[in-house]
This record gives C-alpha cells, sequence and structure tokens, in this order.
C-alpha cells in the first residue's frame, strides 16, 4: 500500500510538471506569434518562424543602429555647422559695424 502511495504520489507530481511545461510552452507560442505581429510576420506556413523571426529582428536592429550612428552624425554635422556660421557672422559684424556706423552718421549729417 505504502508503495503504491508512493507511485502515486510520483505520477501526480510528473503530471503537475507536465502541466507547468504545457504552460510556459503556450506562453512562448503567444509570445513568438505577438512578437512576429509587431515586425509585421505572418508565421502562416513559415518552415522555420523562429529563425526567421530572429533574423528579422537582427535586420530592424541593424537598421536602428545605422540610423541612429546617421542622426548622430548628422546632428554633430549641424552643431559645427552653426558654430562656424555663428563665428563668421560676429566676425563680419566686428569688420562692418563701425563701417556702418559711420555710413549711418553720414547720411544723418
Amino acid at each position: 500500500s505504502s508503495g503504491i502511495n508512493a507511485e502515486y504520489g510520483e505520477l501526480m507530481e510528473t503530471m503537475r510538471t507536465l502541466e507547468e511545461c504545457r504552460s510556459r510552452e503556450r506562453q512562448l507560442l503567444e509570445f513568438r506569434v505577438a512578437l512576429a505581429k509587431v515586425i509585421g510576420m505572418d508565421l502562416e506556413g513559415c518552415p522555420l518562424p523562429d529563425y526567421e523571426i530572429l533574423s528579422r529582428l537582427e535586420k530592424l536592429v541593424e537598421a536602428h543602429q545605422s540610423h541612429l550612428q546617421a542622426s548622430q552624425a548628422l546632428e554633430a554635422g549641424l552643431r559645427h555647422m552653426a558654430t562656424g556660421f555663428r563665428n563668421s557672422y560676429d566676425d563680419t559684424m566686428s569688420v562692418l559695424g563701425p563701417l556702418n556706423k559711420n555710413s549711418a552718421e553720414a547720411v544723418t549729417q
């Protein structure tokens, strides 16, 4: 009788573990479907969905990194250009400022 109880306990534990595995598998499948939907994939008839999802994600990450690098380079270039324009404007105004002041005085006289 105690042998049967021990066997029954092991069977119940195995069934509980099996149910947990099924639940985890269901969650993973739902995650796969949701992820595929987010990245615009249709998994119907896809022979290797995990490979396809990872491949698409790698391409998206690479494209994002490339875009980020280009954006940062553009912003740095624009900052440099703005500084150059500002410095040139200030230099020009320091030269033309006295000339403009003299021209204005000549006109008013």
